[in-house]
C-alpha cells in the first residue's frame, strides 16, 4: 500500500494503467479539511483505490475514498462520527487545451454572465508539466462529499435556548420564555392610526 505523500505521477508510466492503493494519513485528510475551514476532521487514515490510466493526452482516475470522520451535532454539538465511501473521477487535461477550451465561443453568449457553465468541463484537473497530481482531485471531492445536517441521532432535543444545557442528558430548570425575546422590542411599537 502506498501513501499519500506519493500522490504525483509521471504521465508516461501510467502505460499501462497504474493501480492505486494508497493510505491517506489522518494528518493528510484533516489538513484538507482544515484548509478550507470545515467542521470535519479525520478520525483515522482515510483509503484511495482505483485506477489511473493515460488517456487521449491526458489522464483519467477512476478510483473510490474510504475515511472516517467526525463534526459536531448540529443540534447538540456532541461529536458524531461518520463514515464515507465516494467514488473519484476525474480527467486530466492538459492546462493548454483547458486554456483554449475557456477562449472558444460559447453556444449561449449571455451564459457566461448568467453564472452558467460547461458541463463537459466538469470533473476535470489541469496537468502540467506531464505530471497527474492527485491531491486537488481529492480535497475537491472530498469537500463535495461532506454530509450536512448530521445530528448524533434523530430524536436529538438540541441544546436548552437559555442555559445551553443538552436536552438529551435531562430537561434543565430554565422556564420556557413565551415570548422570543428576538422579537420582543416590536411590543413597544405603537401604530398610529
Amino acid at each position: 500500500m502506498g501513501r499519500a505523500d506519493e500522490l504525483s505521477f509521471k504521465l508516461d508510466g501510467l502505460t499501462p494503467p497504474k493501480k492505486l492503493d494508497l493510505e491517506l494519513s489522518q494528518a493528510f485528510l484533516s489538513g484538507l479539511l482544515e484548509a478550507d475551514h470545515s467542521d470535519f476532521r479525520a478520525q483515522g487514515p482515510g483509503h484511495l483505490s482505483g485506477q489511473l490510466a493515460a488517456v487521449d493526452d491526458g489522464a483519467l482516475l477512476r478510483a473510490e475514498l474510504r475515511c472516517r470522520l467526525v463534526t459536531s451535532c448540529n443540534r447538540c454539538l456532541t461529536p458524531v462520527t461518520e463514515d464515507l465511501a465516494f467514488p473519484v473521477t476525474v480527467r486530466y487535461v492538459p492546462r493548454s487545451k483547458l486554456e483554449a477550451r475557456a477562449k472558444r465561443p460559447k453556444d449561449n453568449p449571455g451564459a457566461e454572465k448568467a453564472g452558467s457553465f460547461d458541463p463537459r468541463d466538469v470533473d476535470e484537473e489541469p496537468l502540467d508539466k506531464q505530471r497527474v497530481e492527485l491531491q486537488p482531485a481529492i480535497r475537491e471531492q472530498l469537500l463535495l462529499a461532506l454530509p450536512m445536517g448530521l445530528v448524533c441521532r434523530e430524536d436529538c432535543k438540541g441544546l436548552c435556548s437559555s442555559c445551553g444545557q443538552p436536552l438529551n442528558e435531562g430537561v434543565c430548570d430554565c422556564k420556557p420564555s413565551l415570548v422570543d425575546q428576538r422579537w420582543a422590542r416590536l411590543k413597544e411599537l405603537k401604530l398610529k392610526n
